[in-house]
């Protein structure tokens, strides 16, 4: 079955018996995907083709017929949690991660990056600590590169 659109998203549904749904289990890259093509944990394979930066989120329903509702669920993922005690300090991170191409998550005063070498190196840099957690982890989409067409890949031009 084609997927071209999300349809809502659990948290703002009211009648949704959680007990019927069939999940998309993705990994937070595999969100920001424009085109994917995976199996549900019933088996049933699905295709997905969003507009471009439509990334998916935890919950987004994906069909809904009057007996099967499919969502996204996201896996939980390694993350650092860092908390800047200053907007300087906050902002001079950003700039970093961004200098770096990091995908980065911002709520409120905390910086979440995915748990990788150069993250831990940039937090380092700027004498931050962190926690290393285990979460869903819904980075910016801008913040997101773009991915790579591997070599010998046919390309698509637009017209």
């Amino acid at each position: 079955m084609l997927i071209e659109r999300v349809l809502g998203n659990l948290a703002t549904q009211t009648s949704v018996d959680e007990a019927g749904i069939d999940w998309l289990d993705l990994t937070w890259p595999e969100c920001h995907l424009r085109a994917l093509r995976k199996p549900t944990r019933s088996g049933r394979l699905l295709r997905v083709l969003l507009p471009v930066l439509t990334p998916l989120r935890h919950g987004d329903i994906l069909i809904r017929d009057g007996t099967t509702t499919v969502a996204v669920h996201v896996r939980p993922a390694a993350v650092l949690v860092a908390r800047p005690p200053t907007p300087t300090a906050l902002a001079r991170l950003a700039l970093d991660l961004g200098n770096l191409h990091i995908p980065t998550e911002v709520e409120a005063d905390t910086v979440i990056v995915h748990d990788d070498g150069p993250a831990r190196a940039a937090l380092a840099r700027h004498g931050l600590s962190f926690d290393c957690v285990a979460r869903r982890f819904a980075p910016e989409p801008c913040s997101v590169p773009a991915p790579v067409v591997p070599s010998g890949a046919a390309r698509v031009r637009s017209q």
